[in-house]
Formats: C-alpha cells, structure tokens, sequence
C-alpha cells in the first residue's frame, strides 16, 4: 500500500496487494468478505494499467499480468459471475506461451456450473496427477450417465488426494446408484478422515437408515446436527429430518 501510494501505477505493487487480500480471504463464503472486493479492485486497477501500457511495456509485464487475470477469475468464478470468470480464465490463457491446464481447467469448470457437460468435457484438459482435474471429469461423466468411468475417476481422485469431501462424495454416488454396502464403506472412510465434519456424519445417517441401522443412524444424525450448531451456530434441518 505504501509503494501504491507513493506510485498510483506501480503495476507490480497493485497485483500483489491484490494478492495479499487473496490470501487474507477465509473459506467460507469468501465473497461477502472486505478482502474480496479489496483484491479485486485491486485487479482491475491491473487490467486499466495493462491496457495504458505500449507493447514494449506489455511484453515487460505479461507474466505477471497472467497472473492477475487468473487471479481475477477465481474471484469471479467464487461469485457465481461465470461469464466474467471465463473472459479472465481466456485472458490469461492467451498470455501463456505454453498450453495451461488450470486455464483449462477452470474454463471446463465454468462450463460445468452452467450445465453445458459437453463443452465441459472438450475444455478439461487431460487428467494427470493432479486430483481437481479427475474429479471434475468424474463430475462431469456423472451428469452424462457415464457412471462407471465416472467413479473409476472419483476413486482415483480420492487416491491423489485422501480427504474427507472426496469420500464423502464417492459415498453419495454409490447411494445415488442404491449400492448401500459401497456407500456405507465410503462413508466410513470420510469419518476416519475427519470426525468433525458434521457432512460426513449425515451421509453416515442417510447410508445406515438405508441398511436398516435404525439406531446407529439416529445418532449419526444427532452428531451431525450437535456439530453444526456447535461449529456455525446454525441449525441442520437436513439431519434433523
């Protein structure tokens, strides 16, 4: 803030503060947070400088101002604003001297959250190691009832990436496909992983109502509901049902 102010257009300084709010955000909701409009305002001072500039001047800058693009589209695309996301996530791309797989990827996503499967599938760039990119191609065959290669890629994206929320959703999609005992043991899995996640506890409830656990889903349901009041002082009608 101190180098903006001594030069309103030091390009540099301004990505950078931008990218100090980025990482100040919480996960939470990001978009009602100060921080996140603070970040972007930030980025669109970039995109007005940028634009100021000669092709000399851009040329100097081009790295960085990939950066800020992207940046940029993350934000909008935590917002819902998808149209403005994916102009970012093209910006950015075009400034690539190499083809980008998170520009893809995040153009796929954006795809995706519109409901367009197929345009999703032909942006999404290969899957590699990288456990976003194999989920979202699970995701995506999901909703074109592709579903064993569907979860043939969630359970790799769960092998990249052990967590909770990859458990969890591979226990959703066997109770969506009514094979319980797989649910059930996905389901597990995510509560082994993170106990506290009042999430897991509700697909646990929902698996065991299912396999006749009468008790055990009643309880289940009651940590849910304890957690979620207790961590965000919010009711879980969903549990509680």
């Amino acid at each position: 803030e101190r180098a903006i102010q001594l030069d309103p257009n030091y390009f540099v300084a301004h990505y950078r503060l931008g990218n100090a709010f980025v990482r100040l955000l919480g996960d939470y909701q990001p978009y009602r947070q100060k921080e996140f409009y603070q970040a972007l305002n930030q980025f669109n001072r970039c995109d007005a400088l940028y634009a100021s500039m000669d092709a000399p001047e851009q040329a100097e800058h081009k790295a960085i101002y990939k950066k800020s693009c992207f940046q940029k589209g993350k934000l909008l695309l935590e917002s819902h604003q998808w149209e403005q996301a994916a102009q970012c996530f093209t910006r950015a791309k075009s400034l690539s001297d190499k083809p980008d797989a998170d520009c893809d990827y995040n153009l796929a996503l954006i795809a995706y959250q519109k409901g367009d499967y197929e345009q999703a599938l032909s942006a999404l760039p290969p899957v590699d190691n990288r456990f976003y990119i194999s989920e979202l191609h699970g995701d995506i065959l999901w909703k074109l009832n592709q579903r064993e290669e569907a979860f043939r890629l969630i359970r790799l994206a769960a092998k990249q990436r052990n967590s909770d929320a990859l458990n969890r959703k591979l226990a959703s999609m066997y109770y969506a496909a009514q094979d319980y005992e797989q649910a059930f043991q996905w389901a597990q899995r995510a509560l082994r992983i993170n106990p506290r996640n009042h999430k897991n506890h509700l697909g646990m409830a929902m698996v065991c109502e299912k396999l006749g656990f009468l008790d055990k889903a009643e309880s289940e349901a009651a940590q849910a509901v304890e957690l979620k009041q207790s961590q965000y002082a919010s009711a879980y009608p969903k549990a509680q049902n």
